[in-house]
Parts: structure tokens; sequence; C-alpha cells
């Protein structure tokens, strides 16, 4: 049993980290690349009546094992799933050969070189699942279902300098340069995505259509577009969200200037309901017509559009020359603009879901919060992973500005549009300015295979003058084995939004002191294999109350978690893993669960002479009980409740996978064993998880 590693997973804190890569192509200069695959099968093989006897077995052995579930008998089988397939033994790599490997970076990554690039994975590897808050190790509580309001599973406060609002509650699916995805290919890439889980009242699709492709040897373009509809299986959790980016990029024949430019938008449109008014009706199965179960809001819905322009350009100090064959030195300048409407509407208020509120008894609610933000970044560097030098630095500026406007109304409500609604009846508008001027320095040592790496960052501005994050991050790497410890020392103000907010409901105006973060953190890796810890001490932590009332902790709390993760290749099965424990000193105030964990069992099969590759696999996800925060829809926000323990029941999903060539597809059945635990799977307090849902879809790239 020996572990194996899967170079595309990354994820935090259980992070599988993609190794650097090297290649030079017309967008960004790369060099020493190893090509991992092997050329594709090009031609179907004949089929023997052996493979069809293979997967007769194989697809009847996967139906049989949602049948009993779906008939709710016990299924111990599906602990030793692994062992029911008796087929050939021959061994084989679950990477399917391709002609050509694609990498991608991100929009902050820009200039992208090769520590910025990871490779995209074609594999079978959690294609099926087109929601990023279950990919990659992460762990989310979510109101419902895909689309709607989540919060992490993993304390992760911010420690960043500067202006930060904390609305968080939907800043997964929003684009940002920060995961809006640069590809790059030496040919022109396509791939699309497609996914349906089909009800007559629960219907879920999603579409994804990405590109990318050059123009010559100094320009390239791409773009990206995906949608998601899903109905959910309660009144009014319809979500429709919509995001589209695109990009352009130039550089000179010998790099020396370079610019890209890039556009994103986001348009997320979702009903609320505010959670089932009574649980019972749920956990013991009162109601099996999930829509006929009474739920607290009936006409609330809230509104999202983000819009962005990003530009960036490089300049080279200095040409190459015979005695400079590569240069670094350079000059970056780039700017941001971004506008983000945020409209909650409830046109028929339940005051006794309010009823923590300020109210002034509106007959309807209609609050517009608006943030424009210009961001500006200055840098002097030499910073590059191609560059071979032991020291390397860079130098910079952050100037940020930003305007917030609180738009509130009432009375008499116009509906325009599906779930937007404009008023004729204007009460008031609160308008607010934030600028930031963040400098700082950064610089890399390297000596006897180790790397360290100090930063610092320091805020001046109107709001957050004083900030600070002073971080050392010392690395070491041996052939498959690597070690990074890092330290943080940080100090930010309150969110925004704890500070000041003025809406139809909810009105204050505080004033808290800066919030201390101490922080140290270990990891060390070898092959598949992740082992890691982290210690945070807080001062003056801040957080929602349970009267929806922001609140500081005037002392400490100490928060230490230890990760795990691991994958074991055995031939034809594949075992993996990703465990995380937490302990928090005040448990009144920071609430996670003790232990989240994952694991995925999946069983390999080649068929039809390695034409096809075949998996079928189901994952477990499980958190320990604890006092989840309690969702507020009007303000995205998450807020303290002890009435409620959520968690303690394990999620099962089953699936097989499918490759030919580049197509890829999937069925999949969620949450296979409903009912046989009880129907306990509740993640946010008053928001039961998806039942039993049957899904399918299919992903096709096409290169050149």
């Amino acid at each position: 049993m020996s572990p194996v590693t899967r170079h595309t997973r990354h994820s935090s804190p259980v992070t599988r980290h993609s190794s650097p890569v090297t290649r030079h192509s017309s967008l960004v200069t790369l060099s020493n690349v190893t090509c991992h695959t092997s050329l594709v099968t090009r031609h179907l093989s004949h089929v023997t009546s052996k493979k069809i006897f293979h997967l007769s077995v194989f697809t009847f052995q996967f139906s049989t094992i949602c049948y009993l579930c779906a008939v709710k008998k016990l299924i111990p089988i599906l602990s030793v799933v692994c062992l029911m397939f008796v087929v050939s033994q021959q061994t084989f790599s679950q990477t399917l050969p391709d002609s050509l490997t694609i990498y991608y970076g991100y929009l902050k990554d820009f200039p992208l070189s090769s520590s910025s690039l990871k490779v995209l994975d074609t594999t079978l590897y959690e294609f099926h699942i087109n929601d990023e808050l279950y990919k990659h190790g992460n762990f989310y509580n979510v109101t419902s279902n895909t689309g709607h309001a989540h919060r992490s599973l993993i304390f992760t406060p911010n420690l960043k300098s500067g202006y930060y609002y904390n609305y968080d509650g939907f800043e997964s699916y929003l684009q940002s340069t920060d995961n809006t995805k640069l590809f790059s290919s030496d040919k022109p890439y396509f791939n699309l995505f497609y996914s349906q889980a089909p009800g007559s009242e629960r219907d879920e699709s999603y579409f994804n259509a990405e590109h990318n492709q050059n123009l010559g040897k100094t320009i390239s373009f791409g773009f990206n577009f995906n949608f998601l509809k899903n109905d959910g299986f309660y009144t009014r959790q319809t979500a429709k969200n919509a995001n589209f980016n695109s990009n352009f990029r130039f550089h000179t024949r010998d790099y020396r200037y370079g610019f890209l430019v890039a556009y994103y938008h986001t348009r997320l449109n979702v009903m609320e309901n505010g959670g089932i008014k009574n649980d019972t009706d749920f956990t013991e199965n009162i109601e099996k017509n999930r829509k006929t179960i009474n739920v607290n809001l009936s006409a609330a819905s809230n509104f999202i559009k983000r819009g962005g322009w990003h530009f960036h350009q490089y300049f080279k100090l200095f040409k190459a020359d015979s005695t400079r064959k590569e240069n670094f030195l350079q000059l970056q300048h780039s700017i941001s603009y971004i506008r983000d409407r945020n409209i909650y509407n409830d046109t028929k208020p339940n005051l006794d879901f309010y009823e923590h509120f300020y109210t002034n008894d509106n007959s309807a609610i209609f609050d517009s919060t608006v943030f424009k933000s210009v961001k500006n970044n200055f840098a002097f560097t030499n910073f590059d992973n191609n560059n071979n030098s032991k020291f390397q630095f860079e130098v910079g500026a952050d100037i940020d500005f930003h305007n917030i406007t609180y738009h509130t109304f009432a009375n008499k409500v116009n509906i325009s549009g599906e779930g937007v609604y404009i008023t004729t009846s204007q009460e008031g508008i609160d308008k607010s300015k934030v600028y930031n001027i963040i400098p700082y320095g950064k610089f890399s040592i390297k000596f006897a295979g180790f790397s360290l790496i100090p930063e610092a960052h320091f805020s001046f501005g109107n709001y957050n003058n004083g900030d600070y994050n002073i971080s050392g991050l010392i690395n070491y790497d041996y052939k498959k084995f690597s070690f990074e410890g890092k330290y943080t020392s940080a100090a930010t103000d309150v969110p925004w939004m704890y500070t000041h907010i003025s809406t139809t409901n909810t009105v204050w105006e505080n004033s808290f002191k800066k919030v201390f973060y101490n922080q140290a953190e270990i990891a060390a890796r070898y092959n598949g294999l992740k082992l890691g810890a982290k210690y945070m001490l807080l001062n003056n932590y801040s957080y929602l109350d349970q009267n929806i009332s922001p609140q500081q902790h005037e002392g400490a709390v100490s928060y230490l978690t230890a990760y795990f993760s691991a994958i074991y290749d055995l031939k034809r099965f594949e075992i993996s893993g990703s465990f995380v424990y937490q302990f928090v000193s005040n448990k009144e105030i920071v609430r996670v669960p003790d232990f989240t964990g994952k694991i995925t069992f999946i069983y390999k099969q080649p068929l039809f002479k390695r034409a096809l590759f075949a998996q079928i696999g189901f994952d477990v996800i499980y958190n320990t009980p604890f006092y989840a925060e309690a969702y507020l829809p009007s303000l995205h926000s998450f807020y303290l409740q002890d009435e409620i323990k959520t968690g303690n029941y394990p999620y099962l999903n089953a699936y097989i996978r499918l490759q030919v060539k580049r197509a890829r597809i999937f069925v999949e059945f969620v949450n296979v064993a409903e009912g046989l635990l009880g129907h306990n799977y509740i993640g946010v307090p008053h928001y039961p998880l998806n039942d039993r849902q049957f899904k399918f879809g299919v992903s096709w790239y096409f290169h050149d």
C-alpha cells in the first residue's frame, strides 16, 4: 500500500498542492517541462464478450447498491463495495493519456510564472462536482442547495490589511481577481460541461463553457461562462446564478512589455425562505413532500450583481543580451474597478422572523447596498520562479478607494423582472467613503534547499489606519519530501458592516478596537501524504451575537487545528481522505465542529482494451455536532444561536465516472443513504440538506 501524488488538488487548510510546472508559450516564459502523459488512445478497439461481461457486472452492482438504499435496506455492502468486483487484475493509471497539457493561474497571478501555474486536471477526479464548495477538500455549511449562502466549517478569519466589509455569505459564487482563471495552452482549448438533476419540482441544471486561444505568438484571449438553475427541494429555494469572464493578453516578442485586460460579471438571483418553521416536519419525516413544509419567508429574495474590470501591465527594465539571457527586474502596475449591487427584498415581511431588529413596520422591505471600488497596485520586483537568483525582492504599494451606499426604500413596490424589485418611494440614502494606502515589501533568500520569505504590509487611511500584516515563511524541499513553516502577526479593524449599517430594519453605529492575530503553522508533505497544524491567538475578536448585534470579545481566544490528508493507490482501488480537528478555548463565540472529514473509496477498471476508463466510488462527509451559526438573509451573514445542534450525520454520495478519450461522463446519487440513519441531516439551523437526488452529466475537451 503506497501513497501517490495527484498534482492538481489544492485547498486550505487540507491542501493538495500542485508541483511547479515550467514551459514556454506565447503567454508566459516557462522552461524544462516534463510531460507525464503518454499519447492518446486513438481508436476504440473491438469489444470482446469478456469486457462486455465486466461492464455489465460493473453497472449492475452499482444499480443494486442504489436500489437497496432506495428501498431503505441496511447496506453494509457500501463499506466493502471495493471488494465486490471480480474483474481483471491488470494495473493501470487513472490518468487518461492525452496529447496536450493545459495550465492555468488566476488574474491576481499575472504575469504568470511557473510558481503560479497549475496543471488543469483532465482526469476523472472530482470532475462530476460542479459546486466549488465541495471540491479540493473544502468543508462548508450550506443553507440548502447549490447557489445559496454558505459558511466554512473551518475557522478562517480575515487577516488581510485594509478594507473588508464582511458580505461573505455568497462570496464563493462571486468572481474576483482571486478566483477568475487564466488558461495557458499551445493549442486552442475548449471545454463544455453540462449536468442535470431532473425532477418535476426540484430540477437542477448547470452549464459551463471555457475557451483559450493564441492569436499568433504575442496575443491570446479566453473566456468562461457558466449558468446554474436550481429549484431546490423546499418552497422558495430557487437559485439562478450566471458568471461570465473574458481576458485579452499581449506581450512583445522579447517579453519586455506585456499587458492583460479582463472583464468579469456575476449575476445571482436567489429566493430566500428563511428556513423551515418546524424542524420536526423534516426530522420526523412528517411531510414527505418537502414543498408542503411551511417556511419562514414567503416573498423574500436576494439579488447580487457584480461587474469588474482589471488591467495589468509590466515593463522589464533591461533588454536581454548575450550576458543577460533572462531579465526579471521590472515595473508593474494594475488597476481594478469593481461595482457590487446587493438588493434584499421582502414584499410580505414576517415580523416574527425579524424580531431582533429595529423595525419601522413597513409594508415591504427593499434594501439596496452598492459598493464601488478602485484598486491600484504599483510594484518594483524581480520575483519569478524562473529567476535562479538566490535573492529576490518586491516593493510596492496598494492604493484603494471604496464607496459604500445604502439605499433604503419602503411601501410602494413595483416588480420589475423576476426577483428584482424597484420602488417609487425612497426613504433615504447613506453614503460612506474609505481609502487605504498600503505599502509593502517582501524578499526571498534561497540556500541549501531552503527558501526564506519575510513579508510586511502596513495600512494608512481613514478607516484601516494602523492595520498591519507581518509574516515569515520558510520552505524546504528534498525530492518527494517538503516542509513549510509560517508565522503571521496581524492587526485589522473589525469588518466595516459591524461599525456602520443603515437598512430598512437594521441600523447601528459602533466603535470597536482593532483585532489582533498571532498565528503559527507547520506542514509536511511526502508523496500523497500531508500533515499539518496551526495555532492562533486572537484578541478582540468580533462577531454577531444571538440578537444579531455586533459584539467584541475583549480578551484572548486560542484556536488550534490539526489536519491530515492522504491518497492511497492500491492498484484497482484508491482510498483518499481529508480530516480536520479543531479546538477553541471559547466555544461561546467561535462555533466550529471538533472534527470534520471526508473519505473517498474508488474502484478503477479499464474496459474495451483500455479505450474506456471506468470508476465506481462513494464519498462520506461527516462533522461532529455543534451549535452552528444561524443565517440572516437580509445581511448575507451568520450569527450565534444556542438552540439547535447540527451535524453528526454521514452524508454519502455514490457515483460512476467514465472517460473515453476527451469525453467524461458521470451518474451520481446524492445522499444515497437518506432515511437509513434518520432525517437529521441539517447543516445551517432550520435548513435541511438535500434529500436523495439523481444527477448525470458530461464534460468534453476540444484541443486544436
